[in-house]
């Protein structure tokens, strides 16, 4: 079982693109840190990294494996909140999914309204497609989810706000099409 400690030290590495610098930011050695992250790579029998002189890039597994322990952090650390967040204040950490949309500014002005009366609740707003959305809502990488269009909702509750989005195109005011007239359907 791959510890957190280790997911932590290679999202640093990660971050950092350079081991000296990821130790620092760690406060471990840049041999105790090189050191984990071989074992890691052993452990998962996977290469990881590509170490070049002055950058460490990240191999295919390298990406896919930062993915997956970003997530594994994110549970992890809501985890704690939850145990950490006091008994006598309304507090802790609520993340939303979202496409961006007009709904957007009806659900900011919710949050801030809520945010008010609870300011000890911070909110996590995650911007991706409806595919992104439901699988980090699946995975409980995100409390709730803010999509349009038609849903899938046999799988989760929901609740409908009843609001459109309004499409435009912008182009150069010399540009052909701009000069031509066209109607548009509304339905």
């Amino acid at each position: 079982m791959i510890e957190t400690r280790l997911m932590h030290y290679f999202l640093a590495i990660a971050r950092e693109q350079n081991i000296t610098k990821a130790a620092e930011s760690l406060h471990v050695t840049q041999s105790t840190l090189s050191k984990q992250m071989m074992d890691l790579e052993r452990q998962l029998g996977k290469k990881l990294f590509i170490r070049g002189r002055r950058k460490v890039t990240l191999t295919e597994e390298g990406e896919y494996f930062r993915s997956r322990a970003q997530e594994v952090m994110e549970i992890v650390n809501s985890t704690e909140e939850v145990f950490h967040t006091s008994n006598h204040v309304l507090g802790g950490h609520i993340s939303i999914g979202c496409g961006e949309t007009i709904a957007m500014d009806t659900i900011a002005k919710m949050l801030g309204n809520f945010h008010e009366q609870y300011s000890e609740v911070k909110f996590h707003i995650h911007s991706g497609d409806a595919d992104t959305v439901l699988e980090r809502l699946d995975k409980g990488l995100i409390d709730m989810g803010l999509l349009l269009g038609p849903m899938r909702q046999e799988k989760y509750d929901y609740l409908n706000i009843h609001k459109k989005d309004v499409y435009g195109l912008l182009m150069p005011k010399d540009c052909e099409l701009a000069k031509r007239r066209v109607s548009i359907s509304t339905s």
